[in-house]
């Protein structure tokens, strides 16, 4: 999420876009530090921070606004982010009766702040998410119902429980008091659904600080909702505000970054899998769940709770740790060669899908080296399928050990190979590998006993500035390939925009 935000203000210079985001967060300063002063001081920070949370509604409902206008997106990220900027219209309107009815509770503000959970949720679901499959479908229910329950145990401890349990409270404070973690669960499930099921390269990071910003809403209601319900008054805290403060920076940044990259927006129907941060979200809600029930066990006597909960932990500790590795040995399989146990075609198409996504923000090209053994069928005809695998496995090796770490070696299918170099594919570290390879391709290896001498030929391309694509840069480096097996020789070719360059 830091690394988001340091995206979208990086690069100023010449970017008016990226030049309102340095703006905003050059602002958001402002209020932290004077936060921070006055809490020594006894300023209330209702006074200090109020004027800023709603300049950052209307600043964001303006930006979202401008956002549902881009001509460079499609009709229903359009359509979403005309109902984000309702939603952000409807949190100012909000901070403004919070501000005229001072701590009463309910109020006003409570109303259009508890309606403003619907529409935002309307606008989270209604932007165009990547396609799954019916297992796939499976498999992000129960994550959300997960993450749902984990957030549940959170609200029930802290907000939820109290609400119910309170006595003397009147019931329309009850019932108000209650609303909000019920809204802030929806605004749960929309944020985990966004973040689980995930988004197109040009969506995926507006969308995280939406979901970040729904996630501090909810850590900002729970202590409140807690002094509502027990108190019938608005207690506010100063951390409070900076979570409150913070959600209304990310919504404005989701806006700006959303305009910025409208010009490179493609709706992608499928798409490289979660990143592990976001794969991590039911485990992490798990783990909360249980550490709020430590907190309540703590206080309670040893017996019988202690041993209960203890035991609670270590059956589900090993329960999820046996389904990481299940996990992880399911995902080897899938994107894994069995022969040579190098990456296979599906995994390649992937990182190399993510490097031409990172090429396109940093202007660092990408390279792949595509090899294709020559004489191999005949050494398959002449001492058999085995002594062949033997070969296919010896060569893998043999490629691993003139790579990089960050580098991915594949097998594409019988006795084709390709490389994707990590880091700046330049072509000056793409020869370096090439030639590393045919070195190494100079010792003999053992076949059925048999020393035999590899050969190959390889192609190399490098990608091409703005909107190169997987089966661009495949293509031509299985163009330069071909050409490298004319010579009759193991050797490199280099496809250079529409001419092939000899080694």
């Amino acid at each position: 999420m830091i690394k988001a935000v340091i995206r979208t203000v990086s690069g100023v210079r010449g970017n008016p876009w990226r030049l309102v985001a340095g703006g905003l967060c050059l602002v958001y300063l402002v209020p932290v530090v004077r936060v921070i002063i006055g809490r020594d001081g006894g300023t209330p920070p209702e006074l200090i921070v109020g004027p800023f949370l709603l300049g950052y509604t209307v600043l964001a409902a303006v930006l979202a606004g401008c956002a549902a206008t881009r001509s460079g997106l499609d009709r229903r990220t359009r359509a979403a982010w005309g109902l984000t900027a309702v939603s952000f219209a409807m949190l100012g309107a909000a901070t403004v009766g919070f501000q005229v009815s001072g701590t009463r509770f309910p109020s006003v503000g409570d109303a259009v702040r508890l309606a403003f959970v619907p529409v935002m949720l309307a606008g989270l679901l209604l932007f165009p998410l990547r396609a799954r499959t019916a297992r796939q479908g499976r498999k992000l229910l129960m994550d959300v119902a997960t993450v749902l329950a984990g957030g549940f145990v959170v609200m029930w401890q802290f907000t939820l429980g109290p609400a119910l349990a309170a006595r003397g409270v009147p019931a329309h404070v009850t019932l108000v008091a209650v609303a909000y973690p019920v809204g802030d669960l929806a605004l749960a499930f929309g944020a985990a659904v966004v973040l689980l099921r995930g988004a197109s390269a040009t969506l995926r990071r507006p969308l995280t600080m939406l979901a970040t910003a729904m996630g501090l809403f909810i850590v900002g209601d729970a202590y409140l909702g807690y002094s509502r319900s027990a108190h019938a008054v608005q207690h506010y805290q100063y951390w409070q505000f900076i979570c409150w403060l913070t959600a209304y920076l990310l919504m404005a940044l989701a806006a700006v970054e959303q305009c910025h990259t409208a010009g490179r927006h493609r709706v992608v129907a499928t798409g490289q899998g979660r990143s592990p941060s976001v794969a991590a979200m039911p485990y992490a809600a798990v783990g909360v769940s249980y550490l709020i029930m430590i907190l309540v066990a703590v206080r309670q006597p040893l017996y019988p709770w202690g041993g209960l909960v203890l035991g609670s932990m270590m059956i589900t500790g090993l329960v999820v740790l046996r389904q990481v590795v299940a996990l992880r040995e399911n995902h080897a399989l899938a994107t894994s060669d069995s022969m040579t146990g190098l990456a296979n075609r599906a995994r390649l198409r992937d990182e190399l899908g993510l490097a031409l996504a990172r090429s396109q923000r940093s202007g660092h090209p990408v390279a792949v080296l595509l090899i294709d053994m020559n004489g191999f069928k005949q050494i398959n005809d002449t001492l058999g399928h085995e002594a062949g695998d033997e070969l296919l496995s010896a060569y893998a090796a043999l490629l691993r050990r003139c790579v990089l770490g960050s580098d991915t070696v594949s097998r594409l299918g019988g006795d084709e190979f390709a490389i994707a170099l990590g880091g700046p594919g330049t072509e000056e570290k793409a020869h370096a590998v090439a030639e590393r390879i045919l070195s190494e391709m100079r010792n003999p290896v053992l076949v059925a006993g048999v020393p035999m001498q590899p050969q190959a030929s390889i192609g190399i391309a490098i990608s091409l500035p703005g909107t190169d694509t997987v089966n661009g840069l495949l293509h031509r480096a299985d163009l330069a390939m071909y050409e490298a097996k004319r010579s009759g020789a193991s050797t490199w070719r280099q496809y250079d925009g529409e001419t092939v360059q000899a080694a």
